[in-house]
Parts: C-alpha cells; structure tokens; sequence
C-alpha cells in the first residue's frame, strides 16, 4: 500500500513541488526569524496545500 501512495503521489505531483513543500514543512518546525518567515508566506502556504490534496487523492486511491 505505500508503494502505491508514493506511485500515485509521484504520478501527480512533479518531483520538485514535492522537494519544495517537504522543505517548507521542515523549515516550519524551525524556531526564529526563518520559521516565522517560512509561516506567514502565503505562496508556502499554496505549495503545501497542494502536497496535502495529493496525499489526500493518494489515500483515497490506495486505501479505500
């Protein structure tokens, strides 16, 4: 099942939007000027709603 996740993800999210959202998840678990940076953009917030509707669709395809 999670060999079928990750097929699904990749096969809809472009590897570099996956990069991009895994990095900005990250980087809000930070503490100072970075993290508070990384959590008030709102373009961040895009690019991890994105990889979230994609985790979604994954779960619904694979495990439903």
């Amino acid at each position: 099942r999670c060999s079928c996740s990750v097929d699904v993800i990749a096969s809809i999210l472009p590897y570099d939007d996956y990069v991009k959202a895994e990095t900005i998840l990250s980087m809000r678990q930070g503490l100072g000027q970075q993290a508070a940076m990384f959590n008030a953009t709102k373009q961040f917030d895009d690019i991890v709603a994105n990889l979230r509707r994609t985790q979604a669709e994954a779960e619904i395809r694979c495990f439903k």
